[in-house]
């Protein structure tokens, strides 16, 4: 993960932990919420670390949302391959993340 390394020198490993492992479980009962209410996503399975994970991206956008991040893209032409990295601000990708998150489900 991009900002997991950054994040555990900021808040230490114990709340990392703890927001990783309470996001996955509001993420569970989001969706049993949703199953009961709404009658959606009973079909689905609710397997995943997609909850956990956005919780952590979440914490990233509270606190670390003013660092740059080395965003790494690779090129690909035949019999080459051409690395690059270009800083980004965290906010847009951290943005990025939840609005894909949103849109596809």
């Amino acid at each position: 993960m991009i900002f997991g390394s950054a994040l555990e020198n900021m808040v230490g490993p114990k709340c990392l932990l703890g927001v990783y492992f309470g996001g996955g479980l509001g993420g569970h009962l989001f969706h049993a919420a949703s199953c009961i209410v709404a009658n959606f996503g009973k079909d689905f399975p609710c397997i995943g670390s997609s909850g956990g994970v956005s919780g952590v991206m979440g914490m990233a956008m509270v606190q670390a949302w003013f660092t740059r991040i080395k965003l790494a893209v690779y090129l690909f032409l035949p019999y080459l391959i051409i690395p690059r990295r270009f800083p980004v601000p965290a906010l847009p990708l951290i943005a990025l993340f939840f609005i894909l998150q949103i849109y596809y489900g």
